[in-house]
């Protein structure tokens, strides 16, 4: 995972890691990397130029907010100033970005991971075809191990739903390989920058811009 923050002097990148440790996951913050040390006048000044973001070119672009407009007075009441200037703005920025950050295949890898945790194979082939030639699986033996361990599941507990804890006491590296590191990436997969974030945050604490 990785964030950037800027400030007036520098720019910089937050990383940091999300792994496991046998089937616990476990976070780690690297450290912060400088990506711009200089950044003179002129070089600030070339990057507030405003243009307009090619995820925009499927839209009618009036304004960018922010940017700098002349005073125009025209015939609109104010509920239709509103809409143009502000209401229709917010939604299509809304939903692009839902778009950009769910994107079809990211919203699909998630359907599938959840259904690996619940053991339907069927339903989570697309999570597993794209790992499996990377991890080395092979999908016979997984279908035998998922099979096994839902079986065993069900006696164990007395209910169909498999729920993660226990399908990390179930999963046994060497009883169960494939399985174990399957459910490994699919432990470390669903993250977000909000580490990233808070890492910002502490250092702005302790080193301000004064």
């Amino acid at each position: 995972m990785c964030d950037e923050a800027r400030c007036f002097k520098q720019e910089q990148m937050s990383l940091c890691v999300w792994y496991t440790v046998g089937l616990n996951t476990v976070e780690r913050f690297l450290g912060f990397i400088d990506v711009f040390d200089e950044q003179d006048a002129e070089f600030l000044r070339l990057k507030r130029i405003r243009r307009e973001p090619n995820r925009l070119n499927d839209f009618v672009l009036m304004t960018t907010t922010g940017a700098k407009e002349p005073n125009e007075v025209d015939n609109a009441t104010a509920e239709d100033y509103f809409l143009v200037n502000a209401h229709f703005k917010v939604l299509d920025s809304i939903i692009v970005n839902l778009k950009k950050q769910f994107s079809t295949e990211s919203l699909e890898v998630a359907e599938s991971i959840d259904n690996f945790f619940k053991l339907n194979i069927e339903k989570s082939k697309f999570f597993i075809n794209h790992y499996k030639d990377l991890l080395d699986i092979n999908s016979y033996n997984l279908k035998s191990d998922i099979t096994v361990v839902k079986n065993y599941s069900t006696l164990t507990t007395g209910k169909d739903d498999v729920s993660l804890e226990n399908l990390k006491t179930c999963i046994i590296v060497n009883v169960y390989p494939n399985m174990y590191k399957l459910l490994q990436v699919a432990l470390t997969l669903p993250r977000s920058s909000a580490t990233c974030e808070r890492s910002f945050s502490t250092m702005r604490q302790i080193k301000t811009w004064m």
